[in-house]
């Protein structure tokens, strides 16, 4: 059943207008980073490689958009039920009302990874004109290095964007939870992305408080740059904790809720 209701959901995050502004805005960055004229008198260097395109790409996407539109997706998914009556009529087919949040909270915790492999394809695509040899310099997702790297071999080159991709997107769960949590409470899907939204921008502003820092999602974004597995280790089991807190609690209030 739940197999069945994962699949639905599936389809649904398909016909979400969100969905597809997400694909559009993602779709940008690459083509910035590949064709814009005027990289080099901006940021100092030349992009050499195709590697290095989609590693711009998520650098440049992944403080502040990428969380947003993960966010709004989110709630969208859930908020489309509540704006379109849709909500009883489902609840009345013989399933839980546990079964039915977990498929969403699964399937908005996949989005991420399915944006950013959207993401890498294409910048990878729009990239071919650099090459996909060997080249002089870094993807910029390891420690952040473009330049000053030394030759770095193509296999190299795509296991760092490759890592960096993934842990990226499994640093963008958390919020995903975070923005049913608060479509749950909150009962609709604008509300529940603007508090998202609203909570993202708040913790941004936080992380000048040093005791505070390693508790707020914003501070491991930047988990794809990390090359030492001891802080690693510790980004991970926070986003992990973080994303189950907030999947429990969402599937305890539901439950509570009156529809």
């Amino acid at each position: 059943m739940l197999l069945t209701l994962i699949q639905i959901e599936f389809m649904k995050l398909w016909r979400l207008n969100a969905v597809r502004i997400s694909l559009v805005v993602m779709a940008i960055f690459p083509l910035i980073w590949a064709h814009a004229p005027g990289i080099i008198e901006k940021y100092g260097f030349y992009v050499i490689s195709a590697y290095q395109v989609p590693g711009l790409a998520l650098i440049s996407s992944m403080d502040f958009i990428l969380p947003f539109l993960i966010a709004i997706v989110s709630a969208s998914l859930l908020g489309s039920e509540s704006r379109h009556g849709t909500l009883p009529t489902m609840l009345l087919k013989p399933i839980t009302r546990s079964q039915w949040l977990c498929s969403k909270l699964i399937v908005s915790g996949l989005f991420p990874f399915i944006l950013l492999a959207f993401t890498l394809i294409f910048a990878l695509l729009v990239a071919f004109p650099f090459g996909y040899g060997s080249f002089v310099g870094g993807t910029g997702v390891l420690g952040g290095d473009v330049v000053g790297v030394g030759e770095i071999s193509a296999g190299t080159a795509l296991f760092q964007i490759l890592r960096a991709y993934m842990l990226a997107a499994l640093s963008l769960v958390p919020i995903s939870c975070m923005a049913l949590l608060f479509t749950v409470l909150l009962g609709t899907g604008v509300s529940g992305a603007l508090a998202s939204v609203a909570v993202l921008i708040v913790m941004y502003s936080l992380d000048v408080i040093p005791w505070l820092e390693r508790f707020l999602l914003t501070s491991h974004l930047d988990i794809y740059a990390q090359p030492y597995l001891g802080r690693l280790g510790l980004s991970l089991s926070s986003i992990l904790l973080s994303a189950a807190v907030f999947a429990v609690i969402a599937l305890l209030r539901f439950e509570k809720t009156d529809i």
